[in-house]
């Protein structure tokens, strides 16, 4: 009897876990998650300038949801046309299923967002699904878009740039007090154990086809 995926994957099976608790203790408001999440955002009001919060407005707008799902879509069509079928597939799930997903646990959570934000939000808060999309888009890009570029150096400095601003993006959700620095963790958490489920399943199909096909050259 063959054993379930994720028992075959014990780490995956442990980052959903850890997910889900998280998700869980968000949801029933633990104290020790709010006040550490409240505390969070006030130590970082205190560095608001004007000219801050304007820089952090413009790369929140670069990371919204929709910029990062039309350049992952974009990435899908590139690398279908480049007969990286395999890949536009994976990538294709990766952005639907996850940013699918990451607005269905919003409305499960059902958390408010935090009363101190100082740029125009609205919806949940809990994941951020800034911090979801940008992160799903850099999965795809180091895993599959990197690899249309022929150059070492440019592809190194791309993947510097891309964790660079990833990175700005999160910390422009927390400055401008859009989300709780939980929202942020759960968001880059459960993008990146999606992209990784995803990546094993579709190698598990990968292997499971490529075996019967074995067996049925063999018959």
């Amino acid at each position: 009897m063959q054993s379930s995926f994720l028992s075959k994957h014990p780490y995956l099976s442990l980052g959903w876990i850890i997910f889900i608790c998280l998700a869980v203790s968000v949801a029933s408001e633990l104290p020790q998650i709010f006040f550490m999440d409240q505390n969070i955002l006030n130590d970082i009001s205190r560095f608001q300038t004007p000219q801050r919060t304007a820089f952090f407005r413009v790369i929140a707008l670069t990371g919204s949801p929709a910029i990062t799902f039309l350049i992952e879509i974009l990435l899908v069509i590139l690398l279908w046309q480049r007969k990286h079928v395999s890949a536009a597939l994976i990538a294709l799930t990766m952005a639907i299923g996850g940013n699918a997903a990451g607005v269905l646990i919003k409305f499960l959570v059902h958390r408010p967002r935090p009363t101190s934000f100082i740029s125009a939000a609205s919806g949940y808060s809990f994941p951020s699904s800034h911090v979801i999309g940008c992160t799903i888009l850099t999965i795809i890009i180091f895993k599959f878009g990197i690899q249309l570029i022929p150059a070492i150096r440019t592809q190194i400095s791309i993947e510097m740039l891309i964790l660079f601003w990833l990175v700005l993006v999160a910390l422009s959700r927390l400055y401008l007090q859009a989300y709780y620095p939980s929202d942020v963790l759960g968001g880059g958490l459960f993008a990146l154990i999606w992209c990784q489920t995803v990546l094993v399943a579709f190698r598990q199909e990968r292997v499971k086809i490529t075996n019967l096909i074995k067996s049925k050259g063999g018959s």
